[in-house]
C-alpha cells in the first residue's frame, strides 16, 4: 500500500510484522519482534493492509482470523482521500483494537478495501460474502453477490462496482 507520497507500507506476512518507507529508508511499525502471537501488539501472518482517510490501519491478520485496526497517535503531514501523506515520524498505537473476528468475518481473513466514505469492506471466504462497516460503525452488513466462491481480495470502483 502506498501513501501520498508514494511510500510504501508492507504486510511482512512471513515475519508477522508491518513496515512502512520513510525518506531515511524502511522501519518496523508493528510485530517488531517477528515473533507472531494474538496479543493486540503481535500478528500472526498479516495479509493485506490498508489505510482509511484519518491514517488509522487496518490489517488482515490471517491466521489470527481477525482484522486489526491500528489507531494513527501522531502526524504532522496532511491526510487525503483514502492515500494519507505520513511524516517520516508519525505514530501509530502500538495497540490495535480488533475491528473484526472470525465470528464475523471466518477464518483467514485476506482482503481488505475502504472507500472514499471510510467504509470498510472485508470478503468472508467460508460465507462466500462480503461484509461492509459504514465509517465509525461497528456492526457489519452482510453484502451477499452472486457465484461468489472463496473470495480473496476485492477493489471497489468510484461508481460501485465491486471486483473480487
Amino acid at each position: 500500500t502506498l501513501d501520498g507520497n508514494g511510500y510504501l507500507f508492507i504486510a511482512d506476512t512471513n515475519n508477522n510484522r508491518i513496515i512502512g518507507q520513510g525518506p531515511y529508508g524502511f522501519r518496523c511499525l508493528f510485530g517488531c519482534t517477528e515473533v507472531y502471537g494474538s496479543t493486540p501488539s503481535q500478528l500472526y501472518s498479516p495479509r493485506t493492509l490498508r489505510f482509511d482517510s484519518y491514517g488509522n490501519l487496518f490489517v488482515a491478520d490471517g491466521y489470527n482470523n481477525r482484522v486489526q485496526k491500528f489507531i494513527l497517535a501522531s502526524n504532522s503531514c496532511s491526510l487525503s482521500y483514502n492515500q494519507p501523506t505520513f511524516c517520516y515520524n508519525a505514530l501509530w498505537s502500538s495497540s490495535a483494537v480488533t475491528f473484526a473476528s472470525s465470528s464475523t468475518i471466518g477464518t483467514l481473513p485476506y482482503g481488505i478495501f475502504i472507500d472514499g466514505i471510510n467504509t470498510v469492506y472485508v470478503p468472508n471466504r467460508v460465507s462466500n460474502t462480503i461484509l461492509s462497516w459504514p465509517q465509525w460503525s461497528n456492526i457489519s452488513t452482510n453484502n451477499s453477490y452472486s457465484n461468489l466462491n472463496n473470495p480473496y481480495s476485492l477493489f471497489m470502483s468510484m461508481t460501485g462496482d465491486i471486483y473480487t
